[in-house]
């Protein structure tokens, strides 16, 4: 109901000014004024004060719907408009204080009724001069620490809205050179380090701005007014820290651009810019080994947290050491090309294979990488000469087509060491040593590794004989014999049944029996031969045996060969049968 007063009071008010003409009389407008209708009030009470500028009590009322105003004024958001409001109350209470009289007092007395007081020493009501004028002080007062405290505000809050926009604007700039967490690390350099030690530096700033922010808040005059700030770490860099925020939310989560960039430097400058110098010694070294040997650890596991896949410097210099392998390698089988060692052979010969097949490797691996986008990422790991994809190519290429230019002749060789390895040499002819070579003309039966060979082989078209060859490692025998053998029984068709043993007394003198397991009239034939070492075939002596031999065994003690089996037949030191 007061309202509905009031709303009608204001109606009439209007409507007889604007009926009549007339200046708006102050006391028409107080009535608005005495019951707090401010907000109605107001633009009457401007029009009053523009034409009559000596009345205080107009100005004092100016000053409490001005002062009402910049309270209700957001400190942050609506700052200006706070202090410029605050500042029109704090000019209208001074105006009303100069004003301000006791013959005012009594002349208009029911204006000032709120300041009405009970006089402690006669009981009565009355008005008091220094009571106003100690209220329009507090007020003043009042709005002075506000408006000083709400500037303090918006400038510590301006200060860490700024900053951290610069560490946004620094973290950003950084994702523009390195847009991935492995390009962050690997293309690394002193000016990354350098953006990180700004970013780090700004940061730090803008935490003491916003630490400055919070504890203006508590300041007298401010109206309860509080944020929330978190620390968030940043752990994905693909996809955190590059959203802007609301410093005017209640609850405030930064990016902790400082962990970021002191983590991210740490990591650079202990592990990265190292490896990058060790790297291009490295790399710088290698090419210029061709002909050093080349025995090198590959440090893959100090790429593995940067690169899962294959890192371009490491695969170069798997490249470079390939490459000086199969160099090394190819030198040593040209330098002992004379050596009748076949053992020897065969290991240079297999290890120019391996190296080719290294090299093979390394180049297939470096061809199936991006060279273009491995060259930018590793660009600072690189020789300056190897610093683009072209480059890089070139290398490749060349290298491959001196590998191309060595695999026929390190094949040929191979192959020509396997063979020579498993057969024996004697005179022009060749002796398998192994009766998977099918060899026309001999069949291997005994080969007692790296120590001799027992077999049978076609002397010419009619005759066969049973040998006995020592195998050395230029695999031209130094114990060397043959003997006949009954073609009836030991040639060619008969092979296959053909069986032999042998036993030797300390590498001295050796026997050897060559014998059919297929037997004739109920026999077995059988031929037993005694060879020196020093002296070569001592005699052999033809057997029909009535047993399959087993074993043969020297009795050193009485110089007799016993040929065991079902039964047992020895054979003096000269060859007859007991």
């Amino acid at each position: 109901m007061p309202e509905l007063r009031a709303l009608k009071l204001l109606f009439f008010v209007f409507l007889a000014f604007s009926a009549s003409g007339q200046k708006v009389k102050y006391k028409d407008i107080y009535s608005l004024l005495s019951t707090k209708q401010y907000e109605a009030a107001e633009p009457f009470l401007k029009q009053y004060l523009a034409g009559d500028q000596g009345n205080p009590n107009a100005f004092l009322f100016m000053g409490i719907i001005y002062q009402e105003k910049s309270v209700a004024f957001h400190v942050l958001q609506e700052t200006e408009a706070l202090v410029a409001y605050a500042d029109s109350a704090i000019h209208c209470f001074d105006k009303a204080v100069s004003l301000l009289t006791e013959r005012e007092l009594k002349r208009n007395g029911d204006y000032y009724q709120a300041y009405r007081r009970r006089d402690l020493r006669t009981g009565e009501f009355g008005l008091a001069l220094s009571d106003i004028q100690f209220d329009l002080q507090k007020r003043k007062e009042s709005l002075l620490t506000r408006t000083s405290a709400a500037k303090m505000i918006r400038h510590h809050f301006e200060s860490a809205d700024s900053l951290y926009a610069a560490c946004l604007a620094i973290y950003k700039a950084l994702k523009q050179q390195h847009a991935t967490e492995p390009d962050l690390f690997l293309r690394a350099s002193g000016s990354t380090v350098a953006l990180l030690d700004d970013l780090s530096s700004r940061f730090d700033t803008a935490m003491k701005a916003l630490r400055l922010y919070q504890s203006s808040m508590t300041t007298p005059g401010v109206p309860a007014y509080r944020h929330d700030f978190n620390l968030k770490k940043i752990i994905d860099y693909s996809s955190e820290g590059s959203d802007a925020i609301d410093f005017l939310q209640e609850e405030v989560n930064i990016w902790d651009y400082g962990t970021f960039a002191a983590d991210v430097r740490k990591k650079i400058i202990n592990d990265i810019l190292p490896q990058q110098e060790a790297t291009l010694e490295l790399l710088t070294g290698l090419s210029s080994m061709e002909g050093a040997v080349v025995s090198v650890t590959l440090p893959f596991d100090r790429f593995r947290p940067y690169d899962a896949a294959d890192p371009l410097p490491l695969a170069l210099a798997r490249l470079y050491v390939a490459n000086g392998k199969l160099h090394v390698a190819r030198t040593h089988t040209t330098a002992s090309v004379d050596s009748l060692d076949v053992h020897y052979q065969l290991e240079l010969a297999r290890t120019e294979s391996r190296a080719l097949e290294e090299l093979d490797s390394a180049v297939a691996l470096l061809r199936q990488q991006n060279l273009p986008e491995a060259t930018h990422r590793y660009a600072y790991f690189l020789p300056e000469e190897l610093r683009t994809a072209a480059a890089v190519e070139a290398l490749v290429s060349q290298i491959a087509a001196v590998a191309e230019a060595a695999r026929q002749p390190i094949h040929e060789n191979l192959a020509k060491r396997e063979l020579q390895a498993r057969r024996m040499r004697v005179g022009d002819a060749f002796i398998p040593l192994s009766a998977a070579d099918t060899l026309d003309g001999c069949q291997p039966l005994i080969t007692m590794d790296e120590r001799y060979t027992v077999g049978v082989k076609r002397m010419d078209s009619v005759t066969v004989a049973g040998y006995f060859y020592s195998i050395t490692p230029s695999r031209v025998p130094d114990v060397a014999a043959t003997f006949p053998l009954d073609t009836a029984a030991f040639g060619p068709r008969h092979w296959p049944v053909v069986k032999a043993l042998s036993t030797d007394a300390n590498d001295l003198v050796y026997y050897v029996l060559i014998y059919s397991d297929k037997p004739q009239k109920e026999k077995y034939p059988a031929r037993v031969a005694k060879i020196y070492r020093v002296d070569g075939l001592s005699w052999t002596t033809d057997l029909q045996l009535g047993f399959i031999p087993e074993a043969l065994e020297y009795q050193q003690n009485t110089g007799t060969l016993a040929i065991q089996g079902q039964e047992t037949l020895l054979i003096d030191k000269n060859g007859k049968p007991q």
